[in-house]
């Protein structure tokens, strides 16, 4: 395959998974700003469930920059993909502490009650949704400058 190939793969894979998430991040939030005319159980648990497990994958691995230390679970299909966790990693470096401590307390509220989080914990759902986006954007950049 070519690199032009490589990159169209990687670009349709990123692509997907983002469209995936804008869907979880959006069920979400229809939920929490209280939008949604109908609550889709199904849904919403899908979404709950999917972001649960972003969001206890960035709780693991952001202090880990060492692949090796991960745990080989998260290695083997990794929930997010690994230059959004870079980017993340990057962005919230010297607030690192803080940064975890607002994920477990989203995944908590996340998991009890999604109705129930704050204004803040939307900003990480953004924020995890903006990294992921810019992945997406870097690849389609480079594919761009194959073809």
């Amino acid at each position: 395959m070519t690199d032009l190939g490589l990159l169209s793969k990687q670009y349709k894979q990123l692509h997907d998974f983002l469209r995936r998430l804008r869907e979880w991040i959006t069920t979400i939030k229809q939920l929490h700003y209280e939008l949604a005319q109908q609550v889709d159980v199904t849904k919403v648990t899908e979404a709950v469930n999917e972001l649960s497990q972003i969001i206890q994958f960035m709780i693991e691995v952001i202090p880990e920059e060492d692949e090796s230390e991960w745990d080989e679970r998260w290695l083997l299909e990794p929930p997010l993909p690994i230059d959004v966790v870079e980017k993340i990693r990057e962005k919230n470096f010297s607030q690192q502490s803080l940064y975890i401590e607002q994920l477990r307390r989203l995944i908590v509220r996340l998991e009890k009650k999604p109705i129930q989080l704050t204004d803040k914990d939307v900003d990480l759902l953004d924020e995890i949704m903006l990294a992921a986006s810019a992945d997406v954007s870097e690849v389609f950049r480079r594919m761009m400058r194959w073809a």
